[in-house]
């Protein structure tokens, strides 16, 4: 999904977020986080996309445990 508009979200979210829409599991220490909350077979708004962005900042590694979607799917996630 590609951001449009001057309003769009910059792929520089802030960091320390207070996530709304997802949760963010710690897994290992100091880096890492299961993301749950966010089905990725869908539409991902651009809230959720921002709070992805600051949970990557933060953790610097995201696992999404059992998501059903097809490779075209994953690549219009990605």
């Amino acid at each position: 999904m590609a951001p449009t508009g001057s309003g769009s979200l910059s792929m520089n979210a802030p960091r320390n977020s207070q996530y709304r829409h997802i949760e963010a599991n710690r897994f290992a220490g100091a880096m890492g986080a299961e993301i749950t909350g966010v089905d990725l077979s869908q539409d991902v708004s651009d809230t959720v996309l921002a709070e992805i962005r600051a949970a990557l900042l933060d953790h610097q590694v995201l696992v999404f445990r059992d998501q059903d979607f097809t490779p075209a799917q994953q690549l219009a996630f990605a």
